[in-house]
C-alpha cells in the first residue's frame, strides 16, 4: 500500500502496487471491507499520495493517465464512481 485516505462516510481509499506484476491500482472500500459497487478506475502508475474531501478523493502520484484521461501527477476523482 502506498497511499490511503478515508471519507466522511467511512469509504476507505486505497493506492496500491501490485509486487508481482508492478501493476498500480486504486480501489474503494465499504467500511465492512467489501469492495464499492460502481468504484472503478485505473491508473497507469502509482498513487501515493490520497486525500478525501466531501464526495471527491484527491490522488497524486507518478502517474500521467487516470481512467485513460491524461492527468499529469494529480487528479481529483468522484468518490463514488472513480471517473475523473
Amino acid at each position: 500500500m502506498s497511499a490511503l485516505a478515508v471519507g466522511a462516510t467511512g469509504t476507505v481509499y486505497v493506492g496500491w502496487q501490485d509486487a508481482s506484476s508492478g501493476a498500480a491500482h486504486l480501489d474503494a472500500f465499504t467500511p465492512d471491507g467489501s469492495s464499492v459497487a460502481g468504484f472503478s478506475t485505473t491508473v497507469d502508475a502509482p498513487v501515493t499520495a490520497l486525500d478525501a474531501v466531501g464526495g471527491s478523493v484527491y490522488a497524486g502520484g507518478s502517474f500521467t493517465s487516470v481512467g485513460g484521461v491524461t492527468a499529469q501527477h494529480v487528479a481529483r476523482l468522484d468518490g463514488t464512481s472513480g471517473a475523473l
